[in-house]
This record gives structure tokens, sequence and C-alpha cells, in this order.
């Protein structure tokens, strides 16, 4: 259970980085082309068109938060045998 949850992680990063890619290739331009008329303005209408700011924005956002969360859910699904990662402050402490 554990390898396949961390191997659907590992798909959220890639369709994260998938999102960056296409800012690249083929462009927001391209990407608000497919978009159509998905955009939505202000006052929740649908009946304006995508423009390139728009599609970078929701590639940008949607990319950033499968990225950061499938990479979070691959920290804390380590292999059994090794735990989840923690950080050790202690010795950080004042007045030891």
């Amino acid at each position: 259970m554990r390898a396949a949850a961390r191997s659907g992680a590992l798909l959220l990063v890639l369709a994260g980085l998938a999102c960056f890619a296409l800012l690249v290739e083929p462009g927001p331009r391209e990407v608000a082309d497919w978009l159509g008329r998905a955009c939505t303005n202000d006052r929740g209408r649908t009946d304006v068109e995508c423009d390139a700011l728009d599609a970078t924005d929701l590639l940008v956002t949607f990319g950033g938060v499968l990225v950061v969360l499938g990479g979070a859910l691959r920290l804390i699904l380590r292999p059994a045998d090794r735990g989840p990662r923690t950080l050790d402050l202690s010795r950080l402490r004042r007045g030891r």
C-alpha cells in the first residue's frame, strides 16, 4: 500500500512538472487557446476567452500545488524501515 501511495505521489510531482513544462512548450498562448472559454472573470461569467496571463496563472498555481503536495507525500511515505523524516532541533536549545 505504501509503495502504491509513493508511486501516486511521484505521479503528482511529475504532473506538476508537466504543468511547468507547458509554460515553455507550447507556451501560455497555446494553452489559453486550448482552454477557450473556460476562464471566468471576477463576476463568475464564463463568456470570456482565456488569455496568456490566465493560462500562466493556472499552470503556475496548479503545477506548484501538485509539486508541493506530491513532494510532501513522498517525504512522509518513506519506506517502513526508514520511517518519516524528522528534524532534530534539540541541539539548538539555549541554556544548555
